[in-house]
Order: C-alpha cells, then structure tokens, then sequence
C-alpha cells in the first residue's frame, strides 16, 4: 500500500509541478510580451512638414562637387548618354541615371566597392541624401535597383561619364582645394 501511495503522491506532485510551470511560463510570456510593446497601446503616426523638420549639415567636399557637376549640367549629359538604356516606360520606374552615377561618385570616393554599401550610404546620410537628390519623402534605392541599372549599361557608358566629372573637376580645379587647409582633402569627412 505504501507503494502505491507514493505513486500516487509522485503523480500528484508531477501534476503539481506542471500547473506551477505553466502558470510561470504564462507570467513570463507576459511580461516579455509587455516589454517588446506587444501588450501596449502603440503610438499613432504624426504627420511632419518637410519644412519643419531638422537640416543636416551639408558635407562640404559633396557640396562641392554638387556645385561643380551641377555647372557642367552633369544630370542632362548623363541623361542623353544613357537613353538608349532605358525603355520609354515599362513596369516599375527605373533609377534615374544621374542618381545612379552620383551614388557610384560616393563609392569612389568614400572606397566602398558593395552595392549593398552604396545604396545603404543615402540611406543612412542626410547630407549624402542631398548630394544623391533624394528627398526625405523617397526611399532610397535598394542595391537590386542598382544591379539592375548598371547591367545594361556598357563599360564606355561608365567611362565616359566619369570622364565628363573628371573633365569638369579639371576645367574648376580639384573640389577639395579650398577646404585643404581645413582638413577636408578627402570625403570622409569629420
């Protein structure tokens, strides 16, 4: 008989044990769930002017170069070069041939030679936003995007372009010159 009551009491406590395990597993849940705001009433969206909200600095190299790319109409040239790479309109809009060029600009300059690096870069810089002539209101290409635009481009395409911006800097002395003395001869920045 004493067996069979201690199998009884070794069940009995088994039962117990699994209805204590369980009660602490449902207040652990809880508690992890109430901390990643599961459990929480969530914020609701609040809608910001462009305008109202916060500038970044602009980087002065990229400034710069804006400035002396802009003055040689770098956008329309690159647009005229590249039109036979586009179709006239099929699917979804492609990447604009000037923002695909000025992103590469920041992986020359900047030594990132990943297109996931070179997407991820506006993305992550507003002043880089600026330079690339990406609002706050877009999304910023995704590396696929660039893979699928530089596919159908040719090599020449590409020198020529880099040739146009290297004609310009020439033509307008190096972009840096001014801030040397200030510790900006690279992009890097501070």
């Amino acid at each position: 008989m004493e067996i069979r009551s201690s199998k009884y009491s070794f069940a009995a406590l088994r039962q117990e044990l699994n209805i204590q395990r369980k009660a602490i597993h449902a207040e652990v849940t809880k508690r992890s769930k109430a901390e990643f705001g599961q459990l929480q009433e969530k914020q609701q969206e609040i809608w910001i002017a462009n305008g109202e909200l916060a500038r970044s600095p602009v980087h002065p190299f990229y400034q710069r170069l804006n400035d002396l790319i802009d003055s040689g109409k770098f956008d329309l040239f690159v647009e005229g070069l590249c039109r036979k790479f586009y179709a006239p309109r099929m699917g979804r809009p492609s990447l604009a041939p000037g923002i695909y060029f000025r992103s590469l600009l920041i992986g020359y300059f900047e030594g990132i030679d990943s297109e996931r690096r070179i997407a991820w870069r506006p993305a992550d810089s507003l002043a880089l936003r600026q330079f690339v002539r990406i609002s706050l209101t877009e999304s910023t290409p995704d590396h696929s995007t660039f893979s699928r635009t530089r596919r159908p481009i040719d090599v020449e395409t590409h020198r020529e372009v880099f040739g146009f911006e290297l004609g310009v800097d020439e033509s307008h002395g190096p972009c840096c010159a001014d801030h040397e003395d200030e510790g900006w001869a690279h992009a890097s920045g501070p």
